[in-house]
């Protein structure tokens, strides 16, 4: 059961020793400060092995066969690089459209270095299937709560992110 930070750094830590190659290799993007879309200065490692992560279900953006987790980490020191339409909209930027690398999305062609972008204390753990060996894994983490992407239409919730490669 993934229900404290440190049930996080063992399922890392069991991704690395997959016998799948590219299980490992995802887990080694999963460790250190995110640095891309929304970004953070310190890792999974810089949150204390107790603190709690709740599951929950997200209002936009889940995938069917993924759990979602929330967990408090000020220490991660996490900032914003995607805010929903309706946040973009609301703080000036100039949204424009293009073809991502997971399809059509949203995004303000600042770089990230130069860009304002809102301080975050909350990080969101998605676990989902392996197409591998193990059971379940970390697909990702970051800053902030889900958003939605153009798969799902052009919404208020549909996600907005800092242009950063």
């Amino acid at each position: 059961m993934l229900n404290k930070i440190y049930d996080f750094k063992i399922l890392l830590g069991e991704m690395v020793e997959s016998p799948e190659e590219e299980t490992r290799s995802h887990a080694k993007t999963l460790f250190g400060p995110r640095t891309r879309g929304s970004v953070t200065e310190n890792g999974i490692d810089a949150i204390p092995n107790d603190r709690e992560a709740v599951e929950f279900v997200p209002t936009v953006g889940a995938i069917p066969v993924c759990k979602y987790y929330k967990v408090h980490a000020p220490e991660v020191k996490g900032r914003l690089g995607a805010v929903s339409l309706a946040e973009a909209e609301s703080m000036g930027w100039d949204v424009k459209e293009r073809d991502g690398s997971h399809g059509l999305e949203l995004y303000r062609d600042v770089d990230v270095q130069d860009a304002e972008m809102p301080s975050c204390d909350d990080i969101t753990i998605i676990v989902g299937p392996d197409e591998g060996s193990m059971e379940s894994i970390i697909w990702t983490w970051h800053p902030g709560l889900p958003l939605g992407s153009l798969k799902d239409g052009r919404t208020p919730d549909t996600g907005v992110k800092v242009h950063n490669g």
